[in-house]
């Protein structure tokens, strides 16, 4: 009777232990989790509203979403497939006649392009935790980002990604959910002009240019380069201040200094002081532009008065 008492007292001993890791399992679970705040649609700022196909920084844009549950405690990570094209490395998006590259990343420091399971390693991923019962949030961050000088026509582009929350880790999990994000990107009509030495590349930084003759004489010529890009065709005009005359320094003094100016090899009439139509593009060209060879030629200026002579091109680029 002795050893039956005994056993008895060590059954509930037992059971307990095993209700003791059953609870414990449970909480390695989270009820309710989700995604929180993920925006449906992502636009590009960039520099400012839109995408400029001839910006040089290579930007990246921060977009905050939020994981959520209501209880337990539990790991997560987040995927992201290629829906449009392209690969994990160069996703693409499409819509105004050709496909450009963007990516979303891990970090801004854009080393790794988020992707999907089965190819996705711990750095590909995003991850965290829930290490507390009850309900809470966290907050993460995946950064867009657009490669910059893409020479693309204007329109609205668009790209499809499917963002996975899964429970656990890469080796053992449970796909939670799954919601799609679109990116968009507007891409603007752009035309702009450079000032260059002949035979140098576009500078976004060179918009004017003094020409200094010194002792003018009749045949004199100084020359540049008038370099135009665009992504969508463009027209080039140019306006002088003085009908295409250089005029005295001294306003009460009516000599003038006449010039030609050749465009393209080709002469623009300056005669009435509107803008005229130097050149005309019709499509887009590659980030360095067209070169223009500019040259200006002292005409004849018999009697003139002797003195400091002026004139001021303005150069106009339009895009279509």
């Amino acid at each position: 009777m002795r050893q039956i008492e005994s056993g008895k007292r060590f059954l509930p001993l037992l059971l307990g232990a095993a209700l003791l890791l059953s609870s414990g399992a449970a909480e390695a679970a989270c009820s309710g989790l989700r995604f929180g705040l993920l925006p449906s649609a992502v636009q590009w700022q960039g520099a400012g509203p839109g995408y400029n196909v001839f910006d040089r920084v290579d930007r990246v844009q921060p977009v905050a979403f939020t994981i959520t549950k209501v209880d337990g405690t539990c790991t997560y990570f987040v995927t992201a497939t290629v829906e449009t094209g392209g690969s994990f490395e160069a996703r693409q998006m499409v819509g105004g006649g050709r496909p450009i590259v963007f990516n979303v990343f891990t970090s801004s420091i854009k080393t790794n392009p988020i992707r999907d399971l089965p190819v996705a390693t711990a750095n590909d991923v995003i991850t965290g935790q829930f290490s507390r019962g009850g309900v809470a949030t966290n907050t993460h961050q995946h950064y867009y980002w657009i490669r910059p000088q893409q020479i693309a026509p204007p329109g609205v582009y668009s790209g499809i990604v499917h963002f996975k929350l899964y429970q656990g880790n890469q080796q053992t999990n449970t796909l939670i959910s799954v919601q799609q994000v679109q990116f968009l990107a507007d891409v603007r009509p752009e035309a702009e002009v450079s000032v260059v030495d002949q035979g140098q590349p576009f500078d976004a930084t060179r918009i004017d240019r003094t020409i200094n003759f010194g002792m003018a004489r009749k045949g004199q010529r100084a020359s540049f380069d008038l370099k135009a890009r665009g992504n969508n065709g463009f027209e080039v005009t140019i306006q002088s201040q003085n009908g295409g005359v250089m005029r005295h320094a001294n306003v009460n003094d009516t000599s003038t200094l006449p010039y030609t100016l050749l465009v393209g090899g080709k002469q623009v009439s300056l005669v009435g002081g509107s803008a005229t139509l130097a050149a005309s593009i019709p499509g887009a060209t590659g980030a360095d532009g067209l070169p223009f060879p500019v040259e200006v030629e002292i005409g004849d200026y018999g009697t003139s008065s002797p003195g400091n002579y002026t004139d001021v091109l303005t150069i106009n680029v339009t895009s279509h």
